[in-house]
């Protein structure tokens, strides 16, 4: 009876426009990839750090964004984010920083605390597609001194095609954590 009820609800309100069907629902762009990286021991003198935050701006939390050749952001109106680009670049630090012999990572007050902020990841098509990745990084030391600085990474994709595009986000991620966790 239960399973009849559901069935007969879900059906009224997909009639309804409630629930959009799986097969209208916006294609995903391929997602970014983490590197394969050998892990390596850090340093006697290597910078530890705790990263507190990773979040993105709110313009990259939906659609891909490609920005035209006068600079403007522009949603993608096929494209989707599979998950939102701030969780790549959560999912990418700790693997980029236990490749980097000059910073571990730890949870310990003691440690240089990171906040990231995503400011941009976006497309810019044409005859020579890029990926572009900013950040603002503010790095606050255990006594309560903070900085904020922006990072920023471009890269070329060799065509704008989903699987070459998703690459490159994955190369511009890699670096862009480089930057981050560089001292």
């Amino acid at each position: 009876m239960k399973t009849t009820l559901v069935i007969v609800a879900a059906l009224a309100l997909s009639a309804c426009g409630l629930i959009e069907p799986r097969n209208n629902a916006a294609p995903h762009i391929g997602e970014p990839v983490p590197p394969q990286l050998e892990q390596v021991a850090p340093s006697a003198d290597a910078r530890v750090v705790r990263i507190a935050r990773v979040d993105a701006r709110e313009h990259l939390r939906h659609a891909v964004l490609t920005r035209s050749q006068d600079g403007e952001l522009i949603p993608d109106p096929v494209w989707r984010w599979s998950t939102t680009p701030d969780r790549y670049l959560a999912e990418f630090l700790p693997l980029i920083a236990s490749s980097l012999s000059e910073v571990r990572v730890e949870e310990t007050i003691e440690a240089t605390e990171l906040r990231i902020t995503l400011t941009a990841f976006d497309l810019v098509p044409g005859d020579q597609p890029q990926v572009n990745a900013a950040a603002l990084v503010t790095t606050i030391s255990p006594a309560g001194s903070s900085e904020t600085h922006r990072v920023s990474v471009s890269l070329p994709a060799p065509e704008a095609k989903p699987r070459a595009v998703s690459e490159t986000m994955s190369q511009v991620l890699v670096e862009l954590c480089r930057q981050i966790l560089s001292p």
